[in-house]
């Protein structure tokens, strides 16, 4: 309960502050699911073409020397750290096979980060915003165009992260799974 109500508080859009033309992307890079060639790739392209844009990919898994002087690679960091980088990033970017939450899009998301993802349907359709029906790579160089792009928060997210919303779609999820052909929990023989 405590956590995901310290998830909502932490995660937020700063009030006020210019973002930077900056792209961010979190995850276990040496995990296959993170697809981190595909990122790789379509950063190495956008960055040739937007040369006042910079790239940051945070997490486990990345190698020790960047192939481009406007990609940072960073460690881990803590939730305040990671929390500053959202806020004052543009877009963060998914190349992710597939996610069964997308914690960190909804975390930069909380953060004022408009949301892509490289796989169609990879992320929950909550995280993702504005991009519509548009493709990707369209909507990144649309943003990039685009002076004061980046989003306001969504702030059903902050409802869709509360502790009774998480608890209520547990005991559905539960009570679906359930053997108990009277729909409850356990077996009343238990």
């Amino acid at each position: 309960v405590s956590q995901s109500r310290y998830r909502s508080t932490v995660f937020r859009k700063i009030p006020a502050g210019r973002k930077a033309n900056r792209i961010i992307s979190v995850g276990r890079w040496e995990s296959y699911q993170k697809n981190f060639p595909l990122l790789c790739r379509t950063l190495l392209s956008f960055l040739k073409t937007h040369t006042r844009w910079s790239a940051e990919l945070v997490g486990t898994g990345l190698p020790a020397k960047s192939p481009h002087p406007r990609l940072r690679f960073s460690p881990p960091m803590t939730s305040q750290k990671l929390r500053r980088r959202y806020q004052h990033s543009k877009v963060f970017l998914s190349s992710s096979r597939h996610e069964s939450f997308g914690l960190a899009a909804a975390e930069a998301s909380l953060c004022g980060c408009e949301v892509i993802s490289l796989v169609p349907d990879a992320l929950p359709a909550e995280w993702q915003t504005r991009a519509g029906k548009k493709a990707p790579l369209s909507r990144l160089h649309e943003i990039a165009r685009t002076p004061r792009a980046g989003h306001p928060p969504i702030s059903y997210l902050h409802d869709f992260l509360s502790p009774s919303h998480v608890a209520g779609q547990i005991l559905r999820i539960a009570r679906r799974l359930s053997p108990n052909p009277a729909g409850g929990l356990f077996s009343p023989y238990e």
